[in-house]
C-alpha cells in the first residue's frame, strides 16, 4: 500500500501558490523577475524601475517599497554610526549609550538584510509582500500617484 493519503485535497497538502502576474510590462522583462531586480538593487533600482515601468502593479509596488527601504537603510547606516561615535566620547554614560549602539548598529545591519532577502523572494513569488510600515507608504503613494509626472494608471 501507499503512504500517500487518499484524498488529495487534505489539509497535508502544500496549497498552490498563487500564479506570477503576466500584465504588460515596459521593461521586456517578467513582472516577477522585474520586481525582484528592483528590490535586489534596493533604492537605485527600486528607482529605475519605478520610472521605467508604468503599467504592472506588481513591479512598481516593489520598486517603490525598494527605493524607500533602500532610503531608509542607508540614513540608518549613516546616521547610526555618527551617533555612536559622538556619545562614545561622552564620558560613563555616553560608554553606555555606545555599547548599545554597538550591538544595535550591526544587529540593524542583520535585520535590514533578512527582510531585504525575504522582500527579493516574494517578488520572485509574485507576492506583494508589505515591509512593514514601509510597505504601506509605497501602496498609498502609489494610489495617489507618487510624482505629478509619474502617475499610477488608476490615478
Amino acid at each position: 500500500m501507499s503512504d500517500l493519503p487518499e484524498n488529495p485535497s487534505s489539509s497535508e497538502t502544500p496549497a498552490n501558490p498563487p500564479p506570477v502576474p503576466t500584465g504588460p510590462t515596459e521593461t521586456g522583462l517578467p513582472p516577477n523577475i522585474a520586481a525582484a531586480l528592483a528590490e535586489f538593487f534596493s533604492f537605485v533600482g527600486g528607482v529605475i524601475f519605478y520610472f521605467i515601468e508604468r503599467k504592472n502593479p506588481l513591479v512598481r509596488f516593489h520598486a517603490l517599497q525598494s527605493a524607500y527601504f533602500g532610503a531608509l537603510g542607508s540614513i540608518f547606516g549613516i546616521i547610526l554610526p555618527i551617533v555612536f561615535t559622538i556619545l562614545a566620547a561622552i564620558p560613563i554614560i555616553g560608554w553606555f549609550i555606545g555599547i548599545i549602539l554597538a550591538v544595535a548598529v550591526p544587529l540593524f545591519g542583520v535585520v535590514f538584510f533578512v527582510v531585504w532577502v525575504i522582500a527579493i523572494i516574494s517578488a520572485l513569488q509574485g507576492k506583494e509582500w508589505e515591509i512593514p510600515w514601509i510597505g504601506k507608504l509605497a501602496r498609498k503613494h502609489l494610489a495617489e500617484g507618487l510624482f505629478f509626472f509619474v502617475k499610477s494608471p488608476a490615478a
